[in-house]
């Protein structure tokens, strides 16, 4: 990731910028975000000179209100690589699709960190100007723009729909005083792990972190006890043949692996519960896709710890430039299609009969798949 240095548009950045808009328009995108007008205007002049007419409170359109539009451009060679928009205030539009900023990154540039640096900036930018507590909306479904806007100190205030598209929206607000303790809280992703629990009714705490060597033994036990619990794993237990070496290379290859994660949820000394990330294929037209699996004990089932890993992964696998998750699930498996419909995979296909029991039953396999958008 380069660093980026911002810089308000000029007559100069001509070129760059419409390189930036031209990337839009070729994946199919019209609107960009961060960037009014930007998307619709007929030429790059035109676009400039509502720019520096929104800035100014004598000059702003009537039905627009006093803006800061900056570029976040690559400090090595130039490239516009995002935009931001900062709105002074809130009209009735405003207050329904985007709040007081409004960032976007260019797409070939996504999934790689560039849009939580573009928050940050803009909120340091809002708190140099007294805006104390700013509202940031965006789509619920839109997986990584939550994950940046709370790893920015954005606490959720409701959920409605946006009144022209329909879509589900989340309104966060941001204290601007305190967002980079928010920041800071959530820059390793190791430490995170180490801090996420998960609460039993009975009061004691699960929690849930990346996987550490000496947790082998207690994860070959679970492997052995969730496949004689669970009728929906891809094996009979009589298959089960791992021991702690095998266990403990597969521990190494997460650990080493920057692709891939290897998350437990322990219960004072003992593992209940695991979730993996890692690469559906190792080829250059499938790394932008992981696959997912999640086992925890039965005992444990329906206590919120397969949400609370779920969160964690998905996250870390935005931060790691996944674009896509898929899940294999048995569609008798009720609890787990909740589970990941929650989090809003959607069915892409059925396999039918594709898994056989040992007494000559069938169930078919569900395939879920979630886009993790920017």
């Amino acid at each position: 990731m380069s660093e980026l240095k911002f810089v308000a548009p000029t007559e100069g950045m001509h070129k760059s910028i419409e390189d930036y808009r031209k990337e839009h328009f070729r994946t199919g995108e019209g609107e960009i975000y961060g960037a009014p007008w930007l998307g619709s205007v007929e030429n790059y002049v035109q676009w400039l000179q509502l720019v520096r007419e929104n800035e100014n409170p004598v000059t702003v359109h009537p039905e627009w209100v006093v803006s800061t539009t900056l570029c976040a451009v690559d400090a090595d060679n130039g490239r516009v690589i995002g935009m931001m928009d900062i709105h002074h205030e809130l009209n009735d539009f405003l207050k329904s699709s985007s709040g007081h900023i409004s960032y976007g990154v260019r797409p070939s540039e996504r999934n790689r960190g560039y849009g939580t640096k573009i928050l940050d900036r803009a909120l340091s930018y809002c708190g140099g100007i007294g805006m104390r507590t700013v509202n940031v909306i965006c789509p619920k479904n839109n997986i990584a723009a939550n994950r940046t806007i709370q790893k920015n100190g954005g606490i959720p205030m409701r959920e409605f729909r946006h009144p022209q598209t329909g879509t589900m929206m989340v309104q966060y607000s941001i204290d601007t005083t305190s967002h980079m303790l928010a920041i800071q809280q959530a820059a390793s992703v190791d430490a995170l792990y180490d801090t996420v629990k998960q609460t039993l009714p009975d009061g004691r705490d699960v929690v849930i972190r990346q996987v550490k060597r000496e947790d082998a033994e207690q994860i070959v036990q679970l492997f052995r006890r969730t496949e004689k619990e669970s009728p929906y794993l891809t094996r009979e237990p009589e298959e089960v043949r791992i021991n702690t070496d095998t266990v403990d290379r597969m521990i190494l290859d997460a650990l080493e692996d920057p692709k891939r994660l290897l998350l437990v949820a322990r219960l004072n000394q003992y593992i209940i519960g695991r979730c993996s990330v890692s690469c559906l294929q190792n080829r250059a037209r499938y790394r932008h896709r992981a696959t997912m699996h999640i086992e925890i004990l039965q005992a444990y089932w329906n206590m919120g710890i397969g949400t609370a890993m779920l969160d964690v992964a998905l996250g870390w696998a935005v931060e790691h430039g996944y674009e896509q998750v898929q899940v294999t699930v048995n569609a008798d498996d009720a609890p787990a299609i909740a589970l990941f419909e929650k989090f809003g995979f959607q069915t892409a296909g059925r396999l039918p009969k594709a898994c056989k029991y040992a007494d000559a039953t069938y169930a078919d396999l569900v395939i879920m798949l979630l886009q993790l958008q920017v």
